[in-house]
């Protein structure tokens, strides 16, 4: 598959993926909506660091973005991304009983005050 393609198409679904929409991305990454647009139908090169941007908005590497033939997104997504899409999901219930967390991981003192 071409690259413009992979890249798309792993966008795309990653994007989809999070329940993000593409406005959404475009905020996270400091591009504008239509620059999203154009990737997803690979219509547009990007820079490398445009790369960057896009894989720590999504959560993933960019050899992550370019792997090709990789339709199981669930594969990509890294364990606090994992985290907090279930923590959209369960909003509200308790956290203890969802996932299986270090003990003491919730006892920790994050300055969050």
């Amino acid at each position: 598959m071409e690259i413009r393609k992979t890249l798309a198409h792993n966008v795309r679904a990653l994007r989809s993926r999070l329940g993000i929409s593409q406005e959404e991305l475009a905020d996270r990454c400091g591009l504008h909506r239509t620059y999203v647009g154009a990737i997803e139908r690979a219509e547009r090169n990007v820079t490398l660091s445009t790369l960057e941007v896009f894989s720590e908005a999504l959560g993933v590497t960019v050899p992550d973005l370019l792997r090709d033939n990789c339709h199981d997104t669930d594969n990509f997504l890294t364990t606090g991304e994992q985290f907090f899409t279930r923590f959209k999901q369960i909003r509200g219930q308790n956290l203890k009983d969802q996932f299986t967390l270090p003990p003491g991981f919730f006892d920790l003192d994050l300055g969050y005050d």
